[in-house]
């Protein structure tokens, strides 16, 4: 497990066929209101179609009838929100610049 949130937990997986390690994220379905679901389908489709380097790349998504699961970049660093959190990693003026 690499994290944890309020509606999904994220995991360290290994795609058998091709080997690639990825970020699972495992989103419970069944905790979600409707609203909450659509834009978790809203994050699938806005991350399928942006290609950047500084944009965690999605890879593909399935479910079933509890889980929406997403198969993303792992970020071995972890997320921005992580090094923000840690004390001297990087100033917040710089974050502001990167989100720009």
């Amino acid at each position: 497990m690499l994290g944890k949130g309020a509606f999904a937990d994220v995991y360290e997986a290994t795609h058998v066929r091709s080997g690639r390690v990825v970020a699972l994220k495992c989103i419970h379905k069944n905790l979600m209101s409707h609203t909450a679901l659509q834009y978790a389908y809203n994050e699938k489709k806005v991350l399928g179609e942006l290609h950047h380097s500084g944009i965690v790349k999605f890879y593909c998504c399935f479910q079933n009838e509890s889980y929406l699961f997403l198969a993303l970049e792992l970020c071995v660093n972890g997320t921005l929100r992580d090094l923000m959190r840690r004390p001297g990693q990087l100033p917040e003026s710089y974050v502001r610049l990167l989100a720009a």
